[in-house]
């Protein structure tokens, strides 16, 4: 990940933004708190990425904690590195598009993947305050959900 070269800015949330990049399969999500806070945050999210993963629930695969310098920073800030999911889109914005193409069965398929993963982490003893469907990819092509943005999240008991 050393080499690795920040192409495009794809998506940006409360605790970080996500940059794609370039050429490699993965993502970084670059927390931009204090280091010392961000670096909480990476390391938490990693950890709890890699149990899910481990446990085979749908989330891209976990890749590490590093440090990068993203292009709109003069330093460097901490990051969680992950795979990145091609063809799929925010599950909410899936289910709000109603056009010609997209059927209401459609959108409550994808629906019932995203509850059906959800219960597999709640049976698992991974705790969530609130997960939005914003936080979720689906990917119509392999009729699958994607988990992701888990820094939130707490451990089992």
């Amino acid at each position: 990940c050393d080499d690795a070269v920040f192409v495009k800015r794809l998506d940006r949330g409360t605790y970080g933004t996500v940059y794609s990049l370039g050429g490699t399969g993965l993502v970084a999500k670059v927390y931009f708190g204090s280091d010392n806070i961000g670096l909480v945050w990476a390391k938490h999210e990693f950890a709890v990425g890699s149990g899910l993963y481990a446990a085979g629930i749908s989330v891209p695969q976990p890749k590490g904690v590093f440090l990068f310098q993203p292009p709109v920073s003069t330093t460097y800030h901490p990051a969680f590195v992950m795979q990145e999911i091609q063809g799929g889109v925010h599950l909410d914005q899936f289910c709000r598009d109603r056009s010609a193409e997209l059927k209401f069965s459609e959108a409550d398929f994808a629906q019932g993947l995203y509850r059906e993963e959800l219960r597999k982490v709640a049976d698992l003893g991974f705790h969530y305050d609130e997960y939005r469907e914003s936080n979720c990819f689906y990917l119509p092509q392999e009729q699958k959900v994607v988990l992701f943005d888990f820094v939130r999240w707490g451990f089992p008991s």
